[in-house]
């Protein structure tokens, strides 16, 4: 849908999700790696049953924290995205501005999950529902200005 405004920036933002979702994708491994460890506690006599649920506990945590840390990559993505929105001239300009908005608050919450975790509100990643929902709405309702779009195609 963007890749006529700007090819390498559209193949940009291509990776950037792709990194994301394999960074998530990996630190899910470890999510689902806790039930598993909690029901094997029996089995492991080296280890007390304490010991097997701290275990779940940290690779709990790691799953979450490694989650978020991947968003830094959806965040850029966003931002990308929105820049390329904005520019297109076929999907209205105030998305790509939510959206840029919203990849930036997406990075933004990874550096303060890192640097200072006190003050890493999950109120940042509301801005996905201001901006996302809005944008999905509009595309199955209005659409793109199919005009403006096989334009900027015939340009490329």
């Amino acid at each position: 849908l963007v890749r006529p405004v700007h090819r390498n920036l559209a193949m940009l933002m291509v990776v950037f999700r792709i990194i994301s979702t394999c960074g998530f994708g990996a630190s899910q491994v470890l999510y689902f790696a806790a039930l598993p460890t909690l029901l094997g506690a029996q089995t492991v006599a080296m280890l007390q049953p304490a010991d097997m649920e701290t275990l779940a506990y940290v690779l709990l945590r790691a799953a979450g924290f490694g989650g978020s840390l991947f968003s830094m990559f959806y965040g850029a993505a966003n931002i990308v995205l929105g820049w390329l929105i904005y520019r297109s001239g076929y999907l209205p300009r105030v998305f790509g501005v939510a959206i840029i908005v919203m990849g930036i608050a997406f990075a933004v919450r990874t550096f303060l999950l890192v640097l200072a975790p006190a003050y890493a509100s999950p109120l940042l990643l509301a801005t996905a529902a201001v901006a996302f929902i809005p944008f999905i709405l509009w595309l199955l309702v209005k659409g793109v200005n199919e005009e403006a779009w096989r334009r900027a195609i015939r340009a490329d």
